[in-house]
């Protein structure tokens, strides 16, 4: 089997596994969003990103509503800068 089969063999899985991810998330986080890789380099970058989603004991669901918690505490706060420089939390 080439390394082109292989990655259709890897992505494959993650969609049986993870359907409610989209195949381009997932080589998006695989690649770091670098798509210069050859077949072979892809290949190990989806086995290395397949192996960590398979050791995270959270749901896909529950990740995502991890990741959106966590964004939302950077995006409520507002922060106005006072008249002596200093920058103070707004409530």
């Amino acid at each position: 089997m080439d390394y082109f089969e292989k990655v259709i063999k890897v992505l494959r899985d993650l969609k049986s596994e993870h359907p409610d991810v989209d195949i381009t998330k997932h080589l998006m986080l695989a690649t770091d969003a670098n798509i210069n890789f050859s077949d072979k380099e892809l290949f190990h970058a989806l086995q290395q990103h397949k192996s960590e989603l398979d050791m995270n004991t959270l749901s896909d669901k529950d990740l995502q509503k991890v990741i959106d918690e966590t964004e939302e505490l950077f995006t409520d706060v507002d922060y106005d800068e006072t008249l002596d420089g200093e920058l103070e939390e707004e409530f």
